[in-house]
């Protein structure tokens, strides 16, 4: 379906050279494994199989030091990815495209360094919040009808994937297009959770998004319902069926999310 989608727009030869980066994170809480990883591996045989290049960064669930080994991975990577795609474990049992991160860490649990962050704003001179930058709305639209259907629209809610996804949001700035998805809960059923399912729809949103040439990193998600409304006019020209359901989900992300841990 991938290939199909490529050869279809007759982009195969540019698509050869673009370069992505997936950012997971390594066990933690006392599991023996994280879903994301598992997942981030097979969108890598999937990606590659289509003739892209891609990087997985395995990153510590350690506040501010996962943004960090995932800026080292990007620094060392040649050619410099145009998109970046963080992967986290969600709370649901379904995948989860975020599109926003918040200026705060309020987790009532520790990372795997035993640290517990209450009310704490990651930077001060920062904005409350920043959406990402991946075209989400053209990824989205790219699924088909069912596939949608069980694809939930949100933020990173305020533990490890916030932090990381804030941060990396900000280093990369509009330069690069970044977003960050969760896979869906280890708790869930076997069905919800099959990692080469979930890894086929990460990459068909992927490829997607590459495929949109050329980008747009400055065209940021909004992060609030004036910037919604601003968003909307936006792409009025442009709106179909699928993009005015996007934009109907878009305010369930907009409510506040306490993290699992």
């Amino acid at each position: 379906m991938i290939h199909l989608l490529i050869a279809g727009l007759g982009l195969v030869s540019n698509a050869q050279a673009e370069s992505v980066l997936i950012t997971a994170f390594d066990p933690f809480g006392g599991q023996s494994f994280n879903p994301s990883m598992e997942v981030a591996s097979l969108v890598k045989d999937q990606l590659e199989a289509e003739n892209f290049q891609v990087t997985v960064c395995v990153i510590p669930t350690i506040y501010d030091q996962a943004s960090l080994v995932a800026e080292d991975c990007f620094q060392k990577m040649d050619p410099k990815p145009r998109m970046v795609l963080s992967l986290g474990e969600g709370g649901s049992c379904n995948l989860e495209i975020d599109i926003k991160s918040q200026n705060l860490d309020n987790s009532y649990g520790v990372d795997n360094a035993g640290h517990r962050r209450q009310r704490h704003v990651i930077d001060p001179t920062k904005d409350s919040a920043i959406g990402f930058n991946m075209p989400l709305t053209q990824m989205y639209c790219s699924l088909s009808s069912e596939e949608r259907s069980s694809v939930n629209i949100g933020n990173t809610g305020d533990f490890l994937c916030n932090n990381t996804g804030f941060h990396l949001a900000q280093y990369f700035g509009d330069q690069v297009e970044y977003a960050f998805f969760h896979v869906p809960y280890s708790g869930c059923s076997a069905e919800q959770t099959n990692p080469k399912m979930i890894a086929g729809r990460v990459s068909e949103l992927l490829t997607s998004g590459l495929t949109q040439l050329p980008g747009n990193p400055t065209q940021r998600m909004p992060t609030n319902h004036v910037e919604l409304s601003q968003f909307s006019d936006v792409l009025l020209p442009k709106q179909d069926q699928c993009t005015e359901e996007f934009l109907t989900r878009i305010p369930d992300a907009f409510a506040y999310k306490t993290s699992r841990f």
